[in-house]
């Protein structure tokens, strides 16, 4: 989170969400490996990037409310994404162990956050894209 924020305000907020998904994503597919021989340091090096990535899961809300709402709609804009960020963790948060107990395998559950992180990004992208069309609409 130090890392994040740090590196937020240097490079932007937005870059560096991209770049922790990402990462995120990378780690969670290289989890894919687990059950293969001789892949430890790749699992390890992508558990470490699945770590780094999940930065996003707690510093990135207020962030892009930061970045996307003007002063007069960043408390709605904060609420709003952490509402859509709570409600998925809630609906999503046993569907990897579910999908382990009956496959006998986390690899399909780690398989599955995969795809679903890299929706998650691109949806957030598309947002954000939006939001910035609107905002330099309005503001110039």
């Amino acid at each position: 989170k130090v890392v994040y924020g740090y590196m937020a305000d240097h490079f932007g907020a937005l870059n560096i969400t991209m770049v922790c998904y990402i990462l995120s994503v990378i780690g969670i597919f290289s989890a894919c490996l687990a059950s293969a021989p001789g892949t430890q340091l790749v699992i390890g090096l992508g558990i470490f990037l699945w770590g780094f990535g999940n930065a996003i899961s707690t510093v990135m809300q207020p962030t892009l409310a930061g970045e996307l709402a003007t002063e007069e709609n960043f408390t709605k804009t904060a609420k709003n994404i952490q509402v859509g960020y709570t409600l998925g963790s809630v609906v999503i948060g046993p569907v990897p162990g579910l999908i382990a107990d009956y496959t006998g395998s986390y690899t399909v559950s780690y398989f599955m956050q995969g795809i679903v992180m890299t929706a998650s990004m691109l949806l957030v992208f598309a947002g954000i894209r939006s939001a910035r069309k609107t905002r330099n609409m309005h503001s110039g």
